[in-house]
């Protein structure tokens, strides 16, 4: 049966945006993606009250073996996700007696479908009554100057961390994928990386950044990558090739000292 065999809606609905989504951090992580439109759904569409709990708009009460239960994954897997986008400012996550209470971030936004592009611009140009006058911006001059700030905006925010530590840039260079820097940074400065963890996540950084063979699209975020300690799979099957290496290499040595070809230091006879 499709999904639209047990769609009900007499219980209402929620946006869910077409753009917007390559870009967050988790769309192609499944189980944290999963767990978010979970909540998504779940979230109430006005404040209430839930047993003596107060709710706001955009939050219920829950509990992560109950999600557990309704998505079919571990516990742990819920624990992980749940982490990760409180991490990403997606989701707030509290204690109540009654159990956990998560609120879905920035609600309002997501769910709000009344105030369009098109919208904001009608409502942007002057009514018949209200002819242009020199003194009024055209919809194009609003346009023009409100991309404007935006552009100075972005390059003040841009601008507003410029002391990179040295490792990290040195992790930046190694990561193909070059976004969101500065938050990257920010989560950076909360690991205590010191000299032997540097050179695992560099290790790590190169050996990820190899598999897509220059195309950084489908690649993990800078940010995601350290937040899920992704180098440790990496270095691990790093170094599981560099043992099969060496011990190939002790074979031949093995074999050609037999062979009388090499002395014990693996110098020619």
């Amino acid at each position: 049966m499709s999904l639209s065999d047990f769609i009900d809606k007499s219980s209402g609905y929620i946006p869910l945006w077409r753009d917007g989504w390559e870009d967050w951090d988790w769309y192609y992580d499944d189980n944290t993606k999963n767990v978010f439109i979970h909540c998504y759904r779940r979230a109430g569409y006005r404040d209430r009250s839930y047993q003596g709990v107060r709710l706001k708009k955009g939050s219920f009460v829950t509990s992560r073996s109950q999600i557990a239960r309704e998505l079919k994954i571990s516990e742990q897997n819920v624990r992980t996700a749940l982490k990760k986008l409180v991490s990403t400012n997606d989701i707030l996550v509290e204690t109540s007696r009654k159990g956990t209470i998560i609120t879905v971030k920035n609600y309002d936004y997501l769910v709000n479908t009344k105030l369009t592009v098109n919208q904001h611009l009608t409502n942007s140009q002057p009514t018949p009554n209200q002819p242009l006058t020199s003194n009024q911006p055209t919809a194009n001059q609003q346009l023009t100057t409100n991309n404007k700030e935006k552009k100075e905006k972005n390059v003040v925010t841009q601008n507003s961390v410029t002391n990179y530590t040295d490792d990290f840039l040195e992790f930046w260079e190694a990561y193909k994928k070059k976004r969101d820097k500065m938050s990257t940074f920010e989560y950076w400065q909360t690991m205590d990386v010191n000299d032997g963890l540097l050179k695992d996540i560099i290790k790590g950084a190169e050996e990820y950044s190899k598999t897509f063979q220059g195309n950084s699209t489908y690649m993990k975020y800078p940010r995601t990558f350290l937040i899920d300690e992704m180098w440790k799979e990496f270095i691990e099957e790093s170094r599981n090739e560099e043992n099969e290496v060496l011990k190939e290499k002790e074979k031949n040595l093995e074999y050609f000292k037999k062979m009388g070809v090499v002395d014990d230091e693996g110098n020619i006879l």
